[in-house]
C-alpha cells in the first residue's frame, strides 16, 4: 500500500472519530440545555439526585469539558486536512462550543435549584421517616380484651404505654430541629416549600395526636388496672361476709344475755361488712 493511499486511510478515519465525538458532544449539550430548561427538581430525595448526577456528570470517565477540550486539541489536525468536509466538521464543533458555552449560566442556575431541591427532598424524607415510626408506635398502643384481661397482662401494658410515651417525647428535640429548618426553607422560598410546610405540619399533628392518644390510653389501662383491684377486694370481701354469715345463723335462738350481746356483736360485723362491699361496689362502677 502506497503512502499516499495511507495516509488518505488515516485522514478519513481521524475525520470519522472527529464528527462521531462530535456529534457526541452535541447530543450531550443538547440533553443539558433541556434538563436545565425544564428545571425537574425530582419527585422525591433519589430522583433529585439522580438528576445531579446526570447534569454534573458525576459517574462518567470524562465530562463534556473534558471532551470538548480534548476535541479541540485535535482541531488543527482536521482543520490541516484543507478539505471542505473538514472545514464543516470545524464549523459544526465551533457552533457546539459557542452553544455550551452560552447556557452555562442556565446549567449553573440549575444546579443551585437541584442543591435546595434536594436539602427540602432530605427535610421532606427525614420528616416522613419520624411520621412512620410515630404512627407504627400508636399502632402498638392499640389493646384487645386479652390484654385487659388480668391484673398481670394488665401492668404489662401500663409498663408498654409508659415506654411508648417517653420514647414519643423524646422526639421533641428532633421535631423541634425539622420545624426550625423547615421555617427557613420555606422564608428562603426554596423549591418545594409548599411539601415542606404540609409535612411538617402533619408530623406535628401526628405526633401531638399520639401523644395525647398514649395518655389516654394510659387513664383507660389505670381505670381497668382499678376495677380489677376491686374486683379482688370484693372477693376477699364476699368470703369475709360468708365466714360471718355461717356464725351469725346460730340454732337453737340466744337465750341468755351473754348469748345474745354475742350475736349483736355479729350482727355489727355483718353490717359493717356489708357497707364496705357497698362502698367498694359503687367505687367500681364510677
Amino acid at each position: 500500500m502506497s503512502d499516499k493511499i495511507r495516509k488518505e486511510l488515516q485522514d478519513a478515519l481521524d475525520m470519522y472519530n472527529f464528527e462521531a465525538e462530535t456529534d457526541a458532544i452535541e447530543s450531550m449539550v443538547r440533553e443539558k440545555e433541556y434538563m436545565s430548561n425544564v428545571s425537574d427538581i425530582g419527585k422525591d430525595l433519589e430522583h433529585c439526585k439522580d438528576l445531579q448526577h446526570k447534569l454534573t456528570e458525576e459517574n462518567t470517565d470524562m465530562n463534556i469539558n473534558e471532551k470538548i477540550k480534548r476535541i479541540l486539541s485535535i482541531a488543527p489536525k482536521i482543520r490541516s486536512n484543507g478539505s471542505e468536509e473538514a472545514q464543516k466538521a470545524i464549523e459544526k464543533l465551533e457552533k457546539v462550543v459557542l452553544k455550551w458555552n452560552s447556557i452555562q449560566d442556565c446549567i449553573n442556575n440549575y444546579k443551585k435549584t437541584l442543591n435546595q431541591a434536594r436539602t427540602a427532598h432530605q427535610l421532606v424524607s427525614d420528616m416522613n421517616e419520624v411520621i412512620d415510626i410515630v404512627s407504627e408506635k400508636r399502632k402498638m398502643l392499640v389493646v384487645d380484651e386479652k390484654s385487659l384481661s388480668s391484673p398481670m397482662a394488665v401492668e404489662k401494658l401500663i409498663q408498654k404505654c409508659m415506654t411508648i410515651l417517653d420514647f414519643l417525647k423524646s422526639l421533641e428535640g428532633r421535631i423541634a430541629k425539622s420545624s426550625e429548618e423547615s421555617k427557613n426553607l420555606i422564608e428562603e422560598k426554596y423549591p418545594l416549600d409548599e411539601k415542606v410546610e404540609h409535612t411538617c405540619q402533619t408530623l406535628i399533628e401526628t405526633w401531638q395526636s399520639s401523644i395525647g392518644f398514649c395518655e389516654e390510653q394510659m387513664i383507660s389501662i389505670r381505670k381497668r388496672e382499678n376495677y380489677l383491684k376491686s374486683i379482688k377486694v370484693i372477693q376477699d370481701q364476699q368470703d369475709t361476709l360468708q365466714s360471718i354469715i355461717s356464725c351469725i345463723d346460730i340454732d337453737p335462738p340466744p337465750t341468755t344475755e351473754i348469748e345474745i350481746d354475742m350475736a349483736l356483736l355479729k350482727h355489727e360485723d355483718l353490717k359493717a361488712a356489708l357497707q364496705i362491699q357497698h362502698d367498694i361496689l359503687k367505687s367500681s362502677h364510677e
